[in-house]
């Protein structure tokens, strides 16, 4: 008895999200018949089997839990093309059947990793889209969307192995002089892991601009004195972002670097300092119940911090 089509007709019915009533219908038989095939007491006659593939869209070889390694290839380089749900579903069931037969079948995980790759590159090419839309809505309206969005841009350009914004970003601020795009060049330069250049552009520029605009800069110098674990500069940027700063948001990002620095650098009596002024900050920070609830924990050594996204 094939038991691997009777385990795939259940788990398509569900997936389909329907009735063994309504599969029995389609196909002309008892509901009882469904049950039993489920069940692996019973298989479908020989007939059935084309109306059972078409009724949940998949192929016979599919149905009977059977691949072969140049098919799920075609699959898998058909989604790569043309990248929608339907043609991932069935990459996805070619290559789990070859794994169900070998689990360490080195072929059919080079396929596995291809495809999985692929389906990560679709979504972060639909949340480029979005983000997108967001920038277009939103510039010249709001000033902090737009910031956030360009970014998050950045991020996603950079995964996708796109780094064309740095030099985009060394020419506008050549240009304008402005501390935004000062601002968005040390942030584009991080995305690079290129600290010591954004401490070097940070050294060279930082007088030519405002006390309060330098209030602006000084957190992106400080991401990359953590990165570096250069403390002297650290606490530089530090004492340069809470003197005198209102800005709640940006004097508890100080303090989370600091303590970020001393856990790396192992000076445990300087971190806890750090990580109870955070723990009496937190409340005020207007987080939702659930990012509240996290980051404290985190503090408290129990998970990770949750990504920040935009």
């Amino acid at each position: 008895m094939n038991i691997k089509i009777c385990k795939n007709i259940a788990k398509l019915r569900k997936e389909n999200k329907m009735t063994q009533a309504q599969v029995a219908e389609y196909l002309g038989v008892s509901p009882q018949a469904v049950s039993k095939w489920e069940q692996e007491a019973a298989i479908p006659d020989v007939y059935l089997i084309p109306k059972i593939a078409f009724l949940f869209n998949v192929s016979i070889d599919t149905l009977f839990g059977t691949s072969n390694l140049d098919t799920t290839d075609l699959l898998v380089s058909k989604y790569s093309t043309v990248r929608n749900e339907k043609n991932y579903k069935d990459a996805k069931e070619a290559v789990e059947t070859l794994l169900d037969m070998d689990d360490e079948d080195m072929k059919a995980l080079g396929l596995l990793c291809k495809l999985e790759y692929q389906r990560a590159l679709e979504f972060l090419l639909k949340s480029k889209a979005a983000c997108e839309k967001l920038l277009k809505v939103s510039d010249g309206k709001e000033e902090n969307w737009t910031k956030r969005v360009n970014i998050q841009l950045m991020r996603l350009d950079a995964m996708l192995g796109n780094y064309s914004f740095i030099e985009d970003y060394m020419k506008k601020f050549e240009t304008t002089k402005s501390v935004d795009d000062f601002n968005y060049l040390l942030v584009a330069l991080g995305e690079r892991h290129q600290y010591e250049e954004i401490l070097r552009w940070g050294n060279d520029y930082i007088e030519t601009f405002s006390i309060e605009e330098q209030g602006m800069i000084y957190p992106n110098l400080m991401e990359a004195a953590l990165v570096l674990e250069d403390i002297k500069y650290a606490k530089v940027c530090f004492n340069k972002i809470v003197e005198n700063n209102q800005d709640k948001h940006q004097i508890f990002n100080a303090w989370w670097l600091l303590w970020k620095l001393y856990k790396a650098l192992g000076d445990v009596k300087e971190a806890e300092t750090c990580r109870l002024e955070l723990l009496r900050q937190l409340p005020l920070q207007g987080l939702n119940a659930f990012s509240l609830e996290n980051i404290k924990n985190h503090l408290n050594g129990i998970g990770e911090k949750p990504a920040t996204i935009l």
